[in-house]
């Protein structure tokens, strides 16, 4: 049953339309990712980035969906965030927060996450704020600067 749940949390596909979850930052609340869906079903993702220096690396600028697909490196071509086309495929992320330091990561198999980590369940509305907690473990491209960002057509 454990593995359904960790599931869940790379497959933007396994939620409920309305839904979402949020990665945050618990010292500062700062939420870094949020996937989910919206009320008519259709996957969405916001994020702020952070490379591991800590330097802002990608920011979505507020709830958008990628239905191509989206690809964010750091400077130094590390793999921060892939959500595929498909629904059902899984996300790999690597989330820093501001001061560098690793919350989590995923490479769509295994997943690891840090004692600075929480987690937080919420509706589509608000990318920043979730409208329930879970605290079970404690695109704005102009801006990336050699930074990789590719999205598929």
């Amino acid at each position: 049953m454990q593995r359904k749940v960790w599931e869940g949390l790379t497959r933007i596909g396994h939620r409920r339309p309305g839904t979402s979850i949020a990665f945050e930052d618990a010292p500062t609340g700062e939420v870094l990712l949020r996937v989910g869906l919206d009320e008519d079903g259709c996957p969405f993702v916001y994020f702020r980035l952070y490379d591991s220096s800590g330097c802002l690396a990608a920011e979505s600028g507020g709830v958008k969906s990628f239905p191509s697909g989206l690809k964010i490196h750091s400077g130094d071509g590390e793999l921060l965030l892939d959500v595929p086309a498909e629904p059902d495929a899984h996300i790999q992320y690597r989330l820093y927060n501001r001061n560098g330091e690793l919350l989590t990561c995923s490479n769509g198999v295994s997943t690891k996450i840090q004692a600075l980590l929480r987690m937080a369940a919420g509706g589509s509305k608000a990318p920043g704020v979730g409208t329930r907690r879970a605290t079970g473990v404690a695109w704005s491209a102009a801006k990336t600067e050699g930074r990789s960002i590719t999205s598929s057509s």
